[in-house]
């Protein structure tokens, strides 16, 4: 098993080839470090860009395979920009396939995602739609817009190739900057489920978005 809490990722991760994320490269498994099976990340933000000339960028995970391997992101916040040069790009993760688990509990990704194919807000290319996909309050403000001129291009989609729409995921980020008529408390009530008492807060100053408190 392997346990990633309370980490902040700043800066930029680049690769020539691709498999880059914020946090983790490729997890096979549903690990970083060999055969485990199970993968938690909680309470992290990622704040870097991450950028691959060729495939497969997230905003956590670049790449995740492994039959029968559980991966949970809970209170996690993507603000860096995505971006693949060649194909796959997502929010959170690039890809995914394999019979593997995914869980995201109260997640928020504000980064922008981008490239020619399969991108996704969340994740970029569910291969097969083999994988099990669970979200519960797992947003992505319109700013995370997936753009692209190929196949599995669209902005409506949360995942690349395995759509949901908008209306499920998608969250004007105005909805969730404070503003003149948008206080704090307002942007609370937007996003359902997150704690705002201890896990996550948001300043009243005009234009502070939410964040994840230290710990």
């Amino acid at each position: 098993k392997a346990f990633i809490e309370n980490c902040t990722v700043s800066g930029k991760v680049s690769a020539e080839l691709g498999y880059a994320g914020g946090i983790i490269g490729t997890s096979y498994n549903g690990s970083a470090f060999g055969t485990c099976v199970n993968l938690e990340i909680i309470k992290c933000t990622n704040e870097a860009n991450i950028s691959v000339k060729q495939e497969n960028a997230g905003g956590f995970i670049g790449y995740m395979t492994g039959s029968g391997s559980t991966a949970s992101l809970e209170n996690c916040l993507n603000k860096g920009r995505v971006k693949a040069e060649g194909n796959v790009a997502g929010g959170f993760i690039g890809k995914i396939q394999n019979s593997c688990t995914l869980n995201m509990k109260y997640c928020l990704n504000m980064g922008e995602v981008s490239g020619p194919s399969y991108i996704g807000s969340l994740i970029g290319w569910h291969v097969s739609n083999t994988c099990t996909l669970n979200f519960t309050s797992v947003y992505a403000a319109d700013t995370s817009d997936a753009t692209g001129t190929g196949s599995y291009a669209n902005d409506d989609v949360a995942v690349g190739n395995y759509p949901l729409q908008k209306k499920e995921t998608m969250i004007a980020l105005t909805d969730i900057t404070v503003s003149a008529e948008n206080n704090a408390n307002a942007v609370k009530g937007k996003l359902q489920g997150f704690n705002f008492d201890t896990i996550w807060s948001i300043d009243t100053a005009i234009g502070s978005t939410p964040e994840l408190r230290l710990k």
